[in-house]
């Protein structure tokens, strides 16, 4: 009996074994195609699974093996990540994600494999009776949550898994949301608490000392949180609008100044721009905030979300409560990292999207990767980022999602992702209006009670009482005082400030860049005006103006004191045995440069200062010989001076004799230091400077000084470096930034701060000079004539030696280039044509440019054979100071234009009279009416120039007429019937 059981359970198995049919792919799979078509097979009660090995090239990509049918609609079978393998390989058998059991399936099948960054092997489609019991391996998401973590923790990542609405959609679901296909989201989708690492294309940039704060969050200023609640796009492909009205509902927050929270129909939005957008292909920003703008938007419970573009735009109530407006929007350069934090701070919370995604939130703040940071994962232990992460000081951006609360953290999501991956960002401008708030509605006060008032982002409304125009940078703490540009608040106590750089906001220790041109230490003469390090030889006295001013809140005390100093050097130098006349023989033993201090050795008082009051002293300098020398004046470093707060607590440094001066300004913001090593570049002028010997690489930076906060040389001019040719041939051209190699001496700044990156020397003997020269723009007439830009020579192992150079616009120079009085002209493509500009009194030089930028003549007046349309530039540059205007014309290089319509308005026939380029073939009239209900086509003789067209049987109306040569619509007119 035994032996008939066993015998019956073998025919049993080998029968489940019939009902379990594979599909063996043969090929190794690199991109994107269908492997399999399931038409012969019966699917209905059947599980489709897939073994194969997954090998993937990097750190992100993905592979999706997918059942498809003649809709296009998906079922996952299995979907591979790096984050779920082994050291980059992923080998699996048997799994099936969505197609188990499959009860109703369309009978025209296919399988395909979506790919990238990997390749698959070995792959095998496996249909089986799901009913018999083969052993088919589902994947479940705590099943790759657990494995992610896994793989996260080893490698030290900042963020962990979990459960979140988006894991657990369907596949379809997720195209839905992404627009028609799931991008590589690099397991964002179990993206749940930490700083998410967005893997780019883009190299990350290496952390820099800034400025700004290291964290800002509209959740939390002033003792609120500003934004509304996170809401859930479902699986509409909506995220724009949500994105866009979450901004809109912060910003209004923002504007009052209290937590009004309006709750905005995004179903208004959804259904009144349907014809702008769908929910499976989304919206565009722009339209969805015009429609904000123009429009307005009703509250949610007049319109509630129906996660449908089906929904006809009539449904909005007839009794709406609220309707609110923005004024305005525009788009803001999200490609530096300063700039979108600027933005955040100013205008509150903006919109953004990460561009491989397709997908849009609200962005609301940032962070920094700091030391010590921890993330938590779940139960199997924490990570703590050391000392030595190369990560720490690089930023990460505060988004708030639109998947509801469980993804993320709370709704939000914590990103690292380099600012070119970003796009879509726009910042709204106030007021924002509505039935019910206007500006009489802005909140104004001071919670904290110390002085200073807040009113929201915006400029101060009537509301406010008699008080500081400063708003409160921190309303909730009355130890802050008013915010910089940079989140910055100061703090409400004596402080005294002799500025580092014009952006110096009192931080210590300071982080400015260029810590040696204080913007509050000049010279005058005796009456007072300011004089030019240059010249110095014209006296033998002058007066040190040092400017100070009380940033705090509280008024100073009066006991303060200034001390100032000169040196024959400036950052290379040591403090203090360069600085101090009494260490003249410590200062000989090192071969350091000589100076002393201009104050008597106690000081000078500084009068008592209110908040925000000023004081300019005036030091008497009896001039050292060998600086009124005016040989002297033609040395690399001629003097610098170094002026110093005493406000009774400790200043670092202060009594060390070998601290590099650069570090010491650093350390303590009570010193600051002016650079006495100007060179003056007017009228195109070149200043050259000599380099030693460089056995090691190294670099040379140029950085321009901003003027008033914002205006650079760049602005009004070019600056050129200028290389001797040995040090052209070392010109590492890969490495260095923001240059053009113009020709074989000279290379043109394109940034303002541009780096040019050497090889070490090869030939002790070679001539290496750097220097600069200045093309001022002639018709660019800034308010000030002023500028500064850096030379700074830096190695690996020596500290950076800069020398100032000053470049000096006559105002009274101006010309303008005109090219052409026609600022476009229509030619037929190929056909010759005259450019011509204006000329000016003064010798000059006259180079025309294509739409290429290669130079295509000289002279005032050229001519060109266009194959194509483009815009020519003309470049005027005066012989004698080398001041340049520059102006272009746009030349329109058509197989045919329309020259005119007549008459017109029209009643019975027009006369169309066009021109055709020589080789136009099927030209063709057509005419059609707005609404593009009718058109008309005429065909055109090729040898004629005009067709007289009857207009019998035209309705009266607006008409376009458009000229079509070979398929393709080359101009266009109106035409009016009456």
């Amino acid at each position: 009996m035994k032996n008939i059981v066993y015998i019956f359970l073998i025919l049993l198995l080998f029968c489940l074994e019939l009902k379990a049919q594979t599909i063996k792919i043969g090929q190794t799979i690199n991109n994107d195609q269908i492997v399999a078509n399931l038409t012969n097979y019966d699917l209905k009660d059947k599980t489709v699974s897939a073994n194969g090995r997954v090998e993937f090239y990097t750190d992100k990509g993905f592979v999706r093996i997918l059942l498809t049918d003649e809709y296009n609609y998906d079922l996952l079978i299995y979907e591979s990540i790096p984050l779920i393998s082994n050291n980059g390989i992923d080998v699996f058998t048997y799994k099936a994600t969505e197609t188990l059991n499959l009860s109703s399936i369309s009978p025209k099948c296919q399988v395909k494999v979506e790919i990238k960054n990997a390749i698959l092997k070995n792959l095998t489609i496996n249909i089986t009776d799901y009913k018999a019991g083969a052993k088919i391996q589902k994947v479940t998401v705590s099943e790759r949550i657990a494995i992610i973590n896994n793989n996260l923790k080893s490698q030290k990542a900042l963020w962990c898994a979990g459960e979140t609405s988006l894991s657990k959609m369907s596949y379809e679901d997720k195209k839905s949301i992404f627009g028609g296909k799931v991008p590589d989201l690099q397991g964002f989708e179990f993206y749940k608490k930490g700083v998410f690492e967005f893997k780019s294309e883009q190299s990350s940039p290496a952390p820099k000392n800034s400025n700004f704060v290291d964290y800002f969050d509209w959740r939390n200023r002033h003792g609120k949180n500003w934004l509304t609640p996170v809401k859930h796009q479902n699986t509409c492909g909506s995220c724009v609008i949500f994105t866009s009205l979450g901004a809109i509902e912060a910003v209004a927050n923002l504007y009052f100044n209290q937590n009004i929270n309006f709750d905005l129909s995004e179903q208004q939005l959804v259904s009144c721009n349907n014809n702008e957008g769908s929910c499976k292909y989304g919206w565009a920003t722009y339209t969805i905030l015009n429609y904000c703008k123009t429009t307005g938007v009703v509250e949610e419970a007049c319109f509630p979300y129906q996660n449908s573009d089906t929904i006809s735009c009539n449904n909005i109530c007839n009794n709406n409560l609220e309707r609110v407006f923005i004024k305005d929007f525009s788009y803001f350069d999200h490609y530096k990292e300063d700039s979108i934090k600027k933005t955040i701070i100013k205008y509150g919370p903006v919109t953004a999207a990460i561009s491989s995604w397709g997908h849009a939130m609200t962005l609301l703040g940032f962070g920094t990767i700091k030391a010590g940071d921890r993330i938590d994962f779940d139960l199997s232990g924490t990570i703590t980022i050391s000392e030595d992460d190369p990560r720490i000081g690089e930023t990460y951006w505060i988004f708030r999602n639109s998947y509801g609360t469980e993804c993320g953290d709370n709704g939000y999501g914590y990103i690292k992702v380099a600012p070119e991956e970003l796009y879509l960002t726009y910042k709204l401008h106030t007021p924002i209006t509505s039935m019910n708030y206007d500006e009489t509605d802005i909140v104004c006060d001071d919670r904290d009670g110390d002085g200073y008032y807040w009113w929201g982002i915006g400029t101060k409304p009537v509301t406010c009482p008699d008080c500081p125009n400063e708003p409160d940078g921190d309303d909730s703490n009355p130890d802050l005082g008013p915010m910089d540009e940079f989140g910055n608040c100061k703090l409400n106590k004596i402080n005294l400030l002799i500025r580092d750089d014009i952006d110096d906001k009192g931080k210590e220790p300071s982080n400015v860049s260029n810590v040696w041109s204080s913007p509050d230490i000049w010279l005058t003469d005796h009456d007072f005006r300011k004089i030019q390090p240059y010249d110095l030889h014209k006296y033998s006295s002058c007066y040190i103006a040092v400017r100070v001013k009380n940033i705090g809140t509280e008024k100073s005390k009066g006991t303060e004191k200034l001390h100032v100093h000169w040196s024959r050097s400036s950052l290379r130098s040591r403090w203090r045995v360069s600085w101090f006349e009494s260490l003249h023989l410590l200062a000989d033993l090192m071969g350091a440069p000589k100076g002393a201090e201009v104050t008597p050795a106690v000081g000078i008082n500084i009068p008592s200062l209110q908040p925000n009051e000023e004081v300019t002293l005036y030091v008497l300098w009896n001039l050292p010989s060998q600086l009124i020398n005016p040989k002297s004046v033609s040395l690399s470093w001629g003097f610098a001076l170094l002026a110093g707060l005493d406000d009774g607590l400790e200043i670092s440094g202060k009594n060390e004799d070998f601290l590099f001066t650069e570090n010491f300004a650093k350390g303590s913001n009570n010193i600051a230091i002016g650079n006495g090593s100007l060179y003056i570049i007017g009228k195109g002028y070149k200043q050259v400077s000599e380099l030693g010997y460089m056995d090691k690489p190294f670099v040379v930076g140029f950085d321009q000084i901003a003027v008033a906060s914002h205006y650079r040389l760049g602005d009004f001019a070019e600056v050129y470096a200028l290389l001797s040719p040995d040090l052209m041939r070392n010109l590492n051209k890969d490495k260095s930034k923001g240059i053009a190699v113009i020709d074989e001496s000279s290379v043109l700044l394109q940034s303002p701060e541009a780096e040019l990156h050497f090889n070490a020397f090869d030939d002790k003997e070679g001539l290496y000079y750097v220097g600069a020269k200045v093309h001022f723009i002639s018709d660019k007439m800034p308010d000030r004539n002023e500028f500064n830009f850096d030379l700074t020579l830096k190695t690996e192992s020596d500290p950076k030696e800069t020398l100032r150079f000053t470049a000096i616009r006559d105002e009274s120079v101006f010309f303008k280039a005109d090219a052409d009085v026609d600022k476009k002209k229509v030619v037929k493509a190929r056909e010759e044509v005259s450019l011509s500009s204006n000329t000016i009194a003064d010798n000059a030089e006259y180079v025309w440019f294509d739409g290429k930028g290669t130079k295509i003549g000289e002279g005032s007046q050229i001519s060109t054979t266009p194959d194509r349309s483009q815009k020519y530039k003309v470049s005027i540059t005066k012989e004698d100071d080398g001041y340049r205007s520059y102006d272009e014309v746009e030349v329109i290089a058509v197989d045919g234009v329309i020259n005119s319509i007549s008459p017109n308005p029209a009643r019975d026939n027009a006369v169309v009279s066009y021109k055709l380029s020589d080789n136009a073939f099927g030209v063709s009239l057509h005419i059609s009416n707005i609404q593009n209900t009718l058109s008309v086509a005429y065909s055109l003789d090729t040898n004629a120039t005009e067709k007289d067209i009857s207009l019998s049987g035209f309705s009266a109306g607006t008409y376009i007429v458009k000229l079509v040569v070979g398929g393709t619509v080359v101009d266009s007119q109106n035409l009016i019937v009456y």
